[in-house]
């Protein structure tokens, strides 16, 4: 039986959808092999795929002052980059045994999927005659019709500086990330240097994107190797049970607000920032810890802090969801039928939360910087109390149910390989 690598190491975000994507494969009889980090064994076997751990090269820097710092920081964006360079370098020999171990996982394999953090992807196709592709959750192929995800800006500058945005990204990935990927190409692959970008979005075909069509739309300068599929949604088979006391409190009142309180980075006042806000506008809030700080536990009638829920299982039986406006929540809310209230910080949650504004399913997003009882007592006032937000989420979570984006996905890569 044939065996499929789909690399992707990254957060909990980043697994899930590539753990649908490769459910869907391998019920078409392939095998697929899950290569991400140690936490997430048992959601990769429990899915009935094949595991293959890596090493997270960031664990030392995740834990410094530096890091913390640097992810409170609201510095300009290139300030921002500089800094995570700088951060980056001090781990460079456990980037190259991440790389190292993402090619042993591809050694007895037929092809290879590969994720934005899976950039060893295409290096490694290329050292063992491998076809390889892009399954990305974020656009990266350039396109005159916006800018790239992590442009500070969240507007369409124009045909022609949309498009450039797209090559100065790629700059900056290869900034943080070009140097040890040569390196190891040389040292590891026995390959000759590489022009190709870190994560050249055009440069290889067919690319994959796990979101809908009704959330962005395919740019009419992509061609047909590009493929808008829908989200890649993963439906376990086990249903979740909750705790008696989360249930007892969905029991004992109205629909709360879901807030996913670990998403907020460099606001550690940000649970009473929120409890404030409820409060002041009469609702209630189921607020996912996410393992921070913040301790698991009841607040009478009001407010209920659990260490974690699925969002499949959540976003339903709440009135609106507060998050940072990452891919995979952004599209959990959306498929829920629920308005967002959005605080996003970095890489592509500005993207995410300001497509969700522009469909008229949130307020306007404001960074954590911004955040304040006011600000948020205002935002939750409008949701709650303004039908249209929730007409329009309940239109496009129909929308997006509708589709089965992972099994489309699956078809046109297998496809590919025939």
């Amino acid at each position: 039986m044939r065996r499929i690598a789909i690399l992707s190491a990254g957060s909990r975000g980043d697994v899930y959808p590539y753990a649908a994507l490769g459910r869907a494969i391998q019920s078409r009889g392939f095998t697929v092999r899950l290569v991400t980090f140690p936490p997430f064994g048992e959601l990769v076997t429990g899915q009935g795929l094949e595991f293959f751990p890596v090493s997270d090269p960031m664990v030392a820097v995740k834990l410094s002052d530096d890091w913390h710092r640097w992810q409170s920081s609201d510095t300009d964006l290139p300030r921002k980059l500089w800094s995570l360079r700088r951060l980056l370098q001090q781990c460079q020999q456990p980037f190259t045994q991440m790389l190292d171990e993402c090619f042993d996982a591809c050694r007895d394999c037929d092809a290879i999927l590969s994720a934005t953090s899976g950039f060893a992807g295409p290096h490694i196709a290329e050292k063992l005659g491998l076809p390889c592709c892009w399954a990305f959750l974020q656009p990266e192929t350039p396109t005159s019709h916006f800018p790239h995800y992590m442009s500070p800006w969240s507007r369409s500058l124009g045909r022609f500086a949309n498009y450039a945005s797209y090559a100065v990204a790629s700059g900056c990935f290869q900034i943080l990330f070009g140097n040890t990927v040569a390196r190891w190409r040389d040292k590891s692959l026995g390959l000759a240097p590489s022009r190709a970008s870190v994560v050249p979005g055009s440069k290889w075909s067919p690319v994959l994107y796990g979101f809908s069509r009704h959330v962005i739309a395919k740019p009419p300068d992509w061609d047909e190797r590009k493929h808008v599929t829908g989200y890649w949604f993963l439906n376990s088979d086990t249903p979740w049970s909750p705790s008696r006391e989360l249930s007892s409190f969905l029991a004992d009142g109205p629909p709360p607000i879901a807030v996913c309180l670990n998403a907020i980075k460099g606001r550690p006042d940000f649970l009473d920032v929120v409890t404030c806000a409820t409060r002041q506008t009469g609702q209630r809030a189921v607020i996912l810890t996410g393992g921070t700080a913040a301790q698991p536990g009841r607040d009478s009638n009001h407010v209920i802090t659990i260490d974690y829920a699925p969002h499949e299982w959540l976003f339903p039986r709440a009135t609106a969801v507060i998050h940072h406006g990452g891919a995979g929540t952004t599209a959990a809310a959306l498929r829920a039928g629920q308005p967002s209230i959005l605080v996003p910080s970095f890489f592509d949650q500005s993207f995410w939360a300001n497509a969700v504004y522009r469909l008229g399913v949130s307020p306007a997003p404001f960074s954590p910087h911004r955040l304040s009882v006011e600000n948020l007592t205002a935002a939750i006032h409008d949701v709650t109390t303004r039908p249209q937000y929730r007409q329009q989420a309940s239109w496009l979570g129909e929308r997006i149910s509708e589709e089965d984006g992972a099994g489309s996905a699956a078809g046109i890569f297998l496809r590919t390989l025939s």
